[in-house]
């Protein structure tokens, strides 16, 4: 029987947990430029002549992105978009650099009401001064 963890790491290697980490890892980053830049949905919605809903849709991960549109949207906000491929090899040395590389802020009420999920690190923004917390992925 295998462990739990070796479940896990057989599920990495699977091109559908490829496709939806990318995906995360594109939708963080476009929200943290958001929050960097303080628009909302509808700003980066109206500089692409779509809907609100649309880009809802696509902080959901619900949506197939082609490279366009991911350029359009980072570039909206003020952003280059950079595509890289790494090694297997070359991705394992950095695996634990990268994971704390993502992170966004949220309101403390989102985090306490759990509305992070399981893959953030929740922490105090400003020393815990502003009623909101960084959000880092674990």
């Amino acid at each position: 029987m295998k462990s739990f963890t070796d479940v896990v790491r057989q599920a990495e290697q699977q091109d559908d947990y490829l496709i939806e980490a990318a995906k995360l890892s594109f939708v963080i980053e476009l929200n943290r430029l958001l929050q960097k830049r303080e628009m909302k949905f509808a700003d980066l919605a109206r500089s692409i002549n779509r809907s609100p809903a649309y880009i809802s849709k696509i902080m959901a991960g619900d949506t197939n992105l082609t490279i366009e549109t991911m350029v359009k949207l980072v570039h909206a906000v003020g952003g280059d978009l950079n595509i890289s491929i790494e090694t297997n090899e070359r991705k394992k040395e950095n695996y634990k650099t990268k994971k704390y590389e993502s992170s966004f802020t949220v309101s403390k009420q989102s985090a306490q009401e759990g509305h992070i999920g399981d893959y953030f690190k929740a922490f105090p923004v400003n020393g815990g001064a502003k009623d909101e917390v960084e959000l880092i992925a674990a």
